[in-house]
């Protein structure tokens, strides 16, 4: 078959004929990182997704030498480091945190092209870049305060160097560094050290040097996480700390009352995550099944209608977000055609075999609405990745680092699809194929075109068409992130563009104007602001108390809530584990000055069987004022009328 194997030279390049030969992917990189730093820090001044100034805001305390107060859920606490470090010189946590965020993710721009380039020609590195910088939910990622992209831009470093035509122990060396360095900030290193290794030991028969090169790759990839072990026993007497039984407890689909508290002891004891696997073996499996077929594989290509693809942009990777389908069309026949699949006894004994075992374990260990697709799915996948594997190795790794990274991560339930961009790459990469090789090929067997030596009128037609499009889909999404504006209908938001009475108000105009009464208070620095988001105590510069108001019983009164007097203790780990100081050894016991409710910021749980109830009735009382439950010490210092935001101070003097 034919090879899609780069073009090289043996001749040394200047510096300044690299930058000639590769201006236009530079031209692309830097465009991006102009635009979205105009979004970023000129359009949207704040932010209500903070996880990333939460990393900042602990890291602090380490940095303050109270590492011991610290205990990070699922992660480890070194991009929080890297954050508070850059914090001590913009001393903006938004700044710091989405300043990062932006360099990553125009990193990722640049070295898409440098990896799709290893893989395919110079042309399908160019609309693959393209495609990559175009996508919507990406865009949002750049422009919050989240801790995404600083990892997936160390492991793309590493796919790069993995991804080249010839590796070498160098290579594999670089790569564990790499890969290391990421699981050290974010433990998603995890799933990519596992694909890693599934590829060598798959892609060819050399076992002998594959095994070597895993050894080199394990060997260096033990030392780039050496300062996370060294950190994390000497300041909490174990080699890593957290597990995955918190993500089972509040994430998965399947449950039952009994399970649900024996892992809640499993949490609050810091058990490990095989405590929580083998709780209930058979209900892991179901929910691991759930997760592989059906919850995790189904962010790639949401099957929801037009309007719940706008409303909820963060439902799906596809390279067309508006009818999400549409985007696994090039990528399924660019696979067909790399792996020029044929019917021999061999793909026919691997087709109906796999079909046979999948219909099996759907049959006795899943369920058949949810996962009839795999009967058909993972034969075909499974094929073209055993044909390519014949043809070409760099490509082959992309296409099982996919495969890997689900199959440790459905584990757990995916909840945004922002969590799948370290694997995304083949899609833009294998789109950009169809448009460059593959249809121009098919229009020239029909004899539509006389030749295929330049990408055909009709392909640039449809890439456009694609990059149009998401350019629109993009600029709606973020006006809804910005502007919380609702999504009606397209000929509304149409008109609405071309409507210059129409103003819309940023949703962060509110929190900048309460974080600005909070901070005019007599030593907010040393008070506590209790809210569902940390943005309020941000702006004020003052400490936070986590709340999902729907904690304690529904029989306490208000004083009984705030003062955390009947929370379970799932409920006051948890939202200590969000606090500002965190306070892991409970050497206070503090109370909150000021209560924050923003109807618009609320989030649902499921911690406590209360919680519903609970919420209800706290809710209507804290969004009423003048309720009659309202403590005679509560203080009413902003009300939004509109939109039901009040911010209330106790007096506890009184």
């Amino acid at each position: 078959m034919d090879q899609i194997i780069p073009n090289s030279t043996n001749k040394t390049k200047s510096y300044s004929d690299k930058i000639k030969e590769n201006k236009i992917p530079i031209i692309i990189t830097v465009s991006f990182f102009v635009i979205f730093f105009y979004v970023a820090f000129i359009e949207n001044t704040a932010d209500n997704r903070y996880d990333g100034i939460l990393f900042l805001k602990h890291a602090e305390q380490i940095l303050a030498g109270d590492g011991e107060s610290v205990y990070f859920f699922n992660d480890p606490p070194f991009l929080g480091i890297i954050y508070a470090l850059t914090n001590q010189v913009f001393g903006n946590p938004f700044i710091s945190v989405k300043l990062i965020q932006l360099i990553s993710g125009t990193g990722l721009i640049f070295f898409s092209f440098f990896i799709l380039k290893n893989i395919f020609d110079f042309k399908t590195a160019i609309i693959g870049q393209i495609f990559f910088a175009s996508l919507p939910i990406f865009h949002i990622a750049v422009i919050e305060s989240l801790h995404e992209l600083y990892p997936i831009l160390l492991i793309f470093v590493s796919i790069y160097f993995l991804t080249k035509k010839q590796t070498n122990y160098f290579d594999f060396a670089m790569a564990g560094i790499f890969i290391g360095l990421a699981f050290s900030v974010r433990f998603v290193g995890l799933p990519i050290m596992f694909g890693v290794i599934l590829f060598l030991l798959i892609r060819d028969k050399k076992i002998k040097k594959n095994l070597k090169y895993i050894g080199v790759f394990l060997i260096f990839f033990g030392i780039a996480i050496s300062p996370l072990i060294f950190y994390t026993y000497s300041t909490h007497g174990t080699f890593l700390e957290g597990s995955s039984n918190a993500l089972f407890l509040w994430e998965w689909q399947h449950r039952y009352p009994e399970w649900e508290l024996e892992m809640t002891k499993l949490v609050l004891n810091n058990s490990s995550t095989l405590d929580g696997i083998f709780l209930d073996f058979d209900l892991f499996l179901k929910n691991y099944l759930h997760n592989f077929f059906f919850n995790n594989s189904d962010w790639f290509y949401n099957l929801g209608g037009i309007t719940e693809n706008i409303k909820h942009p963060n439902t799906n990777m596809s390279l067309i977000p508006l009818i999400p389908f549409l985007g696994f069309i090039p990528v399924f026949a660019s696979l067909i055609y790399l792996s020029r699949s044929s019917l021999s006894k061999n793909n026919l004994i691997i087709l109906f075999s796999l079909s046979g075992l999948c219909l099996i374990l759907t049959i006795t260990l899943g369920d058949i609405p949810t996962h009839f697709f795999s009967i058909f799915l993972i034969p075909l996948i499974a094929l073209c990745i055993l044909n390519i594997k014949n043809s070409q190795k760099n490509l082959l790794f992309i296409l099982v680092l996919p495969l890997a990274y689900l199959l440790v991560l459905s584990m757990i339930q995916g909840y945004r699809a922002e969590h799948y961009l370290p694997i995304w790459l083949f899609i833009p990469g294998l789109t950009a194929y169809f448009f460059v090789q593959v249809f121009p090929k098919f229009l020239l067997k029909i004899k539509i075109i006389k030749s295929n030596s330049k990408i055909p009128k009709i392909s640039l037609i449809l890439i456009i068409s694609i990059l149009v499009a998401n350019v629109a889909f993009s600029y709606q999404t973020i006006e809804m992130y910005i502007y919380n504006d609702e999504f009606t209908t397209i000929s509304d938001e149409i008109n609405e563009l071309f409507d210059k009475d129409i103003t819309n108000e940023k949703q962060h105009t509110e929190i900048k104007k309460i974080g600005s009464i909070l901070s005019n208070e007599d030593d907010i620095e040393n008070k506590y602001v209790m809210a569902s988001s940390l943005v309020y105590a941000i702006h004020a510069d003052s400490k936070y108390m986590y709340t999902e108001f729907n904690e304690g019983l529904p029989e306490d009164s208000l004083s009984d809530f705030v003062t955390r007097e009947n929370w379970s203790p799932i409920q006051l780990m948890f939202a200590d584990s969000n606090n500002i100081p965190m306070d892991r050894l409970k050497r206070e016991n503090v109370n909150p000055d000021y209560v924050v409710f923003d109807p618009d910021l609320l989030k649902g749980s499921i911690i406590s069987p209360y919680s519903e109830k609970q919420y209800e009735k706290i809710t209507f009382i804290l969004s009423n004022p003048n309720h009659s439950k309202i403590p005679d010490n509560w203080e009413i210092l902003y009300h939004n009328v509109e939109k039901n935001t009040v911010v209330y101070k106790i007096n506890y003097e009184e």
